[in-house]
């Protein structure tokens, strides 16, 4: 039911003598390489490409969100040290309420 109706074609084997020439552009080389693939591997090896990429952006830009949360979080913590200093200073100058009326 879900076997192909044509034969499936057997990759022809490369071996380590045959050279292509050095100087094509490394765009060229996959192009001829995506071209002599089946559509549905070419675009699978593409799509999976693309998923990579997209994640490693997107986990980089966590980090770097996690980097930036965490720098606020330490002034934060600052700056509510820094006012509680400035109220204990505060309340050790004025020295303790008066009880006069």
């Amino acid at each position: 039911m879900l076997q192909p109706h044509q034969p499936a074609r057997s990759p022809e084997p490369r071996y380590v003598t045959e050279r292509e020439p050095a100087h094509q552009p490394t765009s060229v080389l996959v192009l001829k390489t995506l071209a002599g693939m089946r559509p549905a591997v070419a675009c699978t090896l593409i799509l999976t490409a693309a998923g990579l990429i997209v994640g490693a952006i997107v986990a980089i830009v966590a980090l770097v969100a996690a980097v930036m949360a965490t720098v606020a979080a330490v002034a934060g913590m600052v700056a509510i040290s820094v006012v509680s200093l400035a109220v204990i200073v505060l309340a050790l100058r004025t020295g303790p309420p008066s009880s006069r009326p």
